[in-house]
């Protein structure tokens, strides 16, 4: 079923106070604004520069040109033609004005435009203002509150007093001149300078002149500060939730802190409550998010998630990290989430961290658990926690041609909830480099030992361990050319390398394996001096790794267009410390290689392979191409293959089709399942002073065995934020190569 999500504009008798809250993730602006449009903050607020606000000094200076005079001193006087009265950062001018020095009452007429620097501008054909007090009030007038770019009109305007504006029957927008797109019409909208708080009554939101929302109370913001207010609702069908409608109220309680608390009505399931509360103080920045659902009517259960993310920076060298995720049962991101970036989670972590980063020591201890949330995992497949684990490490940053010692050293105790094998783990690898280096060429030889120590609980030898000494040797040439092409200096090399990796073997089959496995074949992977991931094994190695690389790098400053590389490793004795335990006896390994770089006017490629000689067949693959002409046109297309087991297709992009229009999305499809595992589309609209999307998802969800869709609308009023609830960009939710162009060059880009 489709889940429809609209804005609410049937609150007509809630009193809801409007607020705009600076948010953190705000949709990005795919669609090329029109020239001359001002330019939007990430709170959807018009950036522009503010004078300061200074209050006037009641004494200060009044001073009135024109281009006649005439009264009596000391009483009243009369001014006519290109009148100026001006008052420290307050000016007051007119065709004819009539002054009373008694009571500094100014009575003008004609072309009337007071300015106030700071706050705000009132253009006017007659007007009456105590220029000491600042009381007064006008005929109909035009204004402008400078601070936010917002302009309109009103019937009538009284000023009472030097903070203090009120505006009746009144227009009010943040479009530039010209470009009445959206306004907001009230009965009645009072300016507090001093605040910087709009409040206005019985208020209408119009788009092209149709009425969308009706609010009896609204304050918000006149200036690019935030203030605590009710922020804009939205409602919504689903099929799993029912009728939604979701009432956000922020809370701006200092200026490093925020709380932003969500009644979230869900007629299937009952009333869940969202909080979001940020925090940032000198050297750390935070945010706890919580969601509570009590007596969920669907589940029969109370329902409950909640995320705390924290990075504090203690030192220059010491810093602490916190990240915590926990839901109350395995579907709750399947219910609640709406993209597969969310639901195809299978751990939250847990995880909490101080590292120490010096010049040459580095140290870490942390605390680390994972919830499992996958339902197809049993107890015996869920990872181990680490309570703790401990790091220290040294790497000797001297000069080339010397000796450089190393060390890397872990400690973890290893904890599960079920009759596994438990404890702790030491792990010490000491080693010796001497790296020896020219321009053309470079040798590492490199000697070290790994030792592994447990003591262990459920295991059959409480104390097992392991010693193995351990030799490398990295080698290799640079060749290079300098010359041009399509008129671009440019410099070509050539890259061979071996690698020769020696560790003798020696039966591991009795220790316990709690971390550790065979990671992915890659080019990146064939220079690593252990083929297992993890601390429980000591791969046996006697093998030798060739390598070419070839690149194509800027003859100017260095940088790199392209690049192409392949290897392999030949093995020269059989390998017989493996996952599972067994001896493999392959001569050599499959080829990896890969591309990345530019390849024409914005088109930018890569790729990743592994492939079998003996079969002749591809095992592994992943081939990505994107073009990316300028910041708004994105288009990526990209194929993920491994071999009897997955092959995935995906396109993505964002492109303007028409003047002020624009097309984005993005589909995720599995020829190995035959169905699309995500598939997003919408089209969104932009003017100098407004937005709007209309979303279309649909994605798999694995527990109710089907694909779930749902149809999103989003509108954002320049200067006012969004209204209704912000859809996931599709880049986004896409591989993390997509979000931004590619950290390279590209060679026939002018």
């Amino acid at each position: 079923m489709h889940r429809a999500r609209l804005l609410v504009g049937l609150l007509c008798g809630l009193g809801i106070a409007g607020g705009i809250r600076p948010a953190y993730n705000v949709a990005r602006a795919d669609v090329p604004p029109p020239p001359g449009c001002p330019e939007v903050s990430a709170k959807g607020q018009v950036v522009r520069p503010t004078t300061p606000r200074v209050p006037i000094p009641a004494d200060a200076l009044i001073t009135i040109r024109a281009e006649e005079a005439s009264g009596t001193p000391g009483e009243k006087a009369e001014f006519v033609g290109r009148v100026q009265l001006e008052r420290d950062g307050q000016s007051l001018s007119a065709d004819h004005m009539d002054y009373d020095e008694r009571d500094t009452t100014a009575r003008a007429r004609g072309s009337v435009v007071l300015q106030e620097t700071g706050t705000a501008q009132f253009a006017t054909s007659e007007l009456e203002l105590n220029s000491r007090s600042r009381e007064g009030h006008s005929a109909a007038a035009t204004y402008r509150v400078d601070r936010i770019g917002a302009r309109g009109d009103a019937q009538r305007i009284e000023f009472a007093g030097p903070d203090l504006t009120k505006l009746f029957d009144v227009r009010y927008t943040t479009c530039p001149p010209g470009e009445d797109d959206w306004y907001l019409r009230m009965g009645e909208l009072k300016l507090d300078t001093a605040d910087d708080i709009g409040t206005a009554y019985h208020t209408t939101l119009e788009i092209e002149g149709l009425p969308v929302f009706y609010w009896p109370y609204l304050n918000f913001p006149i200036s690019q500060g935030r203030k605590s207010g009710f922020l804009m609702p939205a409602a919504g069908l689903s099929d799993k939730r029912g009728f939604e409608l979701d009432i956000p109220y922020y809370f701006n309680i200092a200026p490093n802190l925020d709380d932003t608390l969500t009644s979230r009505l869900l007629t299937k399931r009952g009333l869940q409550v969202q909080n979001e509360f940020r925090y940032l103080f000198p050297g750390t920045t935070g945010k706890l998010d919580l969601e509570y659902l009590p007596n969920d009517r669907v589940a029969n259960d109370d329902r409950a998630a909640g995320r705390w993310l924290q990075q504090s920076r203690l030192s220059s060298r010491w810093s602490a990290s916190i990240d915590v995720s926990a839901v109350s049962d395995k579907q709750y991101l399947d219910d609640f989430g709406n993209n597969i970036g969310v639901t195809a989670q299978t751990v939250l972590p847990q995880v909490a961290a101080l590292t120490y980063g010096g010049p040459d020591w580095r140290f870490q201890a942390q605390a680390m658990n994972f919830q499992t949330i996958d339902p197809t995992l049993t107890s015996s497949q869920y990872p181990y926690k680490r309570l703790p684990q401990l790091i220290l490490a040294y790497q000797d940053h001297a000069a080339p041609n010397q000796l450089h010692p190393q060390l890397y050293s872990e400690a973890n105790y290893f904890l599960v909830d079920d009759a596994r094998v438990t404890g702790t783990r030491l792990e010490i690898i000491p080693g010796l480099a001497l790296p020896l280096a020219n321009a053309y060429a470079f040798l590492t030889p490199k000697v070290g030992a790994r030792y592994l120590g447990y003591h262990l609980d459920n295991a059959e030898d409480d104390n097992p361990a392991i010693a193995l000494g351990y030799a490398t040797l990295d080698s290799g040439l640079f060749f290079d050319r300098s010359t041009q092409w399509f008129g671009t200096r440019i410099k070509q090399t050539l890259e061979p390398r071996l690698f020769y990796v020696y560790v003798p073997y020696k039966n591991q089959d009795s220790l316990p394996i709690f971390d550790t496995s065979t990671p992915t074949f890659a080019f990146g992977n064939l220079f690593q001096e252990n083929r297992f991931v993890g601390g429980d094994r000591i791969g046996d190695a006697n093998q030798l790794t060739t390598a070419l690389t070839a690149r194509v790098l800027s003859g100017t400053d260095g940088h790199e267009y392209m690049h192409i590389s392949v290897g392999r490793i030949a093995y020269l004795d059989e390998r017989r410390v493996n996952l599972p335990p067994g001896t493999v006896d392959v001569r050599r390994s499959d080829y990896a290689g890969e591309i990345f770089g530019g390849i024409g006017q914005g088109w930018y490629a890569q790729a990743d392979i592994q492939w079998n000689a003996d079969d002749r067949k591809t095992e592994r693959s992943g081939v990505y191409l994107q073009y990316h002409p300028d910041k708004y046109r994105i288009i990526n297309v990209g194929n993920r293959y491994i071999r009897n087991d997955l092959r995935q297709f995906d396109i993505s992009g964002t492109w303007p089709v028409f003047n002020r229009w624009g097309l984005f999305g993005r589909s995720l499809y599995s020829f190995f399942d035959e169905r699309n595992v995500e598939t997003n589309a919408g089209i969104q609209y932009r003017s100098c002073c407004w937005g709007a999307r209309i979303y279309w998802s649909r994605r798999y969800s694995p527990s109710d065995v089907q694909q779930v869709s749902s149809i999103l609308f989003e509108i954002q009023l320049i200067g006012l934020g969004h209204t209704g609830r912000h859809p996931e960009d599709p880049l986004e939710q896409g591989l993390t190569r997509y979000e931004t162009p590619p950290p390279t060059r590209n060679l026939f880009d002018p």
